[in-house]
């Protein structure tokens, strides 16, 4: 053993290559317009005070918004001959009929037996339909849900994914992982809140010689 062959060893360059796989040339999905992601720029306000060198609120680019086309997802979803024989599009209702009681109850279950689906349902009838269309219109609803998902057991590298669910489909049938029924929509970025932060001391800091 020769520590000076150790010295000159490239163990960067090493790494690298040990923890690179085939798909790294290619980026990451979501970063590829051929899958159907889009990138948008997320720009907020931050306010200065009129003291300073440029007063009023500034455009800040915090993050990109790495999303999919609603409507693609929805257009691909309702020509899936397999994933409308699970859908509900014809209204009903599922009611209790207890015997102490004179009416009978009724028992909401899923969103398409709920009344804000019946009542967009029943608009949607009563409006005009498309012109030279014969096709039935029906209500395609969509439920989100969106958290953080941890990336690895040591260390805080994580994705914010946004789902979406039809819940035209039965509760039943969305917590069986092997339907499938999720879509990804959107990936949200972690906010760079310390780049803010130090873009702000900046301009207090100016603010402060200044004063002084």
């Amino acid at each position: 053993f020769d520590v000076a062959e150790v010295n000159s060893t490239p163990w960067t360059k090493i790494n690298s290559q040990l923890g690179s796989n085939e798909y790294d040339e290619d980026g990451e999905e979501w970063e590829d317009e051929d899958a159907g992601w889009k990138k948008t720029p997320v720009s907020i306000q931050v306010p200065f005070s009129h003291m300073t060198e440029t007063p009023g609120p500034r455009m800040y680019q915090a993050a990109n918004l790495y999303h999919h086309s609603l409507m693609a997802i929805l257009r691909e979803k309702l020509a899936n001959e397999q994933d409308n024989k699970l859908s509900h599009y014809e209204l009903y209702q599922l009611c209790w009929n207890p015997s102490h009681l004179n009416a009978e109850v009724a028992i909401h279950g899923d969103l398409y037996t709920s009344p804000a689906f019946h009542e967009a349902h029943t608009d949607l009838q009563n409006s005009p339909g498309e012109p030279n269309c014969d096709l039935p219109q029906v209500v395609a609803s969509l439920m989100f849900w969106s958290d953080a998902t941890q990336l690895t057991s040591f260390g805080n590298a994580k994705l914010w994914p946004t789902y979406m669910y039809f819940s035209n489909e039965s509760k039943y049938h969305h917590c069986k992982p092997l339907c499938n029924l999720s879509n990804h929509v959107t990936y949200f970025e972690t906010v760079r809140f310390l780049s803010i932060l130090l873009y702000c001391l900046s301009n207090i800091t100016l603010l402060a010689s200044r004063l002084i």
